[in-house]
């Protein structure tokens, strides 16, 4: 079986967690993701492994957990869809977000950054 990838373009504003996540509460290890075109169906509750940087090409194990997807539309999709862009909520297995996520930029769509990480 391929290896699930995911790219992402930054992390979700306060602008777009106060329109698009109302009633959900984002956790302590947990982020919301803008997520480009998957080239894959990936269920929630999938853990992807490791963190590849595509600028430096350097990987980071890392376990990070799909926990919630939609694509800004208030409508929650029980996997992210093959060739959708969305916003996901991801939790993070490992004590504490890694570096990388801290340093992903808020943005407001998935057109205000270039994909600068990818999940596998």
């Amino acid at each position: 079986m391929e290896k699930l990838r995911l790219r992402i373009c930054g992390q979700a504003s306060a602008n777009v967690i106060k329109s698009f996540f109302k009633n959900e509460s984002v956790g302590r290890n947990e982020v919301i993701l803008f997520c480009d075109y998957s080239g894959f169906d990936i269920p929630i509750g999938y853990v992807f492994k490791e963190v590849l940087d595509l600028k430096t090409h350097t990987k980071t194990p890392c376990k990070i957990k799909l926990s919630s997807v939609t694509q800004g539309i208030g409508v929650q999709f029980p996997s992210i869809p093959k060739g959708y862009k969305t916003l996901c909520v991801f939790k993070f297995l490992n004590p504490d977000k890694p570096r990388f996520v801290l340093n992903l930029p808020k943005i407001d769509s998935w057109y205000d950054s270039p994909v600068v990480i990818e999940i596998a």
